[in-house]
């Protein structure tokens, strides 16, 4: 379960790093229209990714230790 979390971490830290370079574009007004869509698709095929990872229906079965 640590390593399938771990998984589910990482991906959350890579949202975020994409969620940051589509903020700091903006604010710098680098913000291209076609740049920022793309950026955003990534972002939300990530975000659908980790949601799913994280619904109780996918979760791997507990180990009994």
């Amino acid at each position: 379960m640590k390593l399938y979390l771990g998984d589910c971490h990482a991906q959350a830290v890579r949202a975020q790093a994409v969620a940051e370079a589509i903020e700091l574009m903006a604010d710098k007004g680098m913000a291209q229209h076609k740049t920022t869509g793309e950026l955003l698709a990534v972002l939300v095929g990530i975000i659908a990714e980790l949601q799913s990872a994280l619904d109780v229906v996918n979760l791997p079965q507990w180990e009994a230790a």
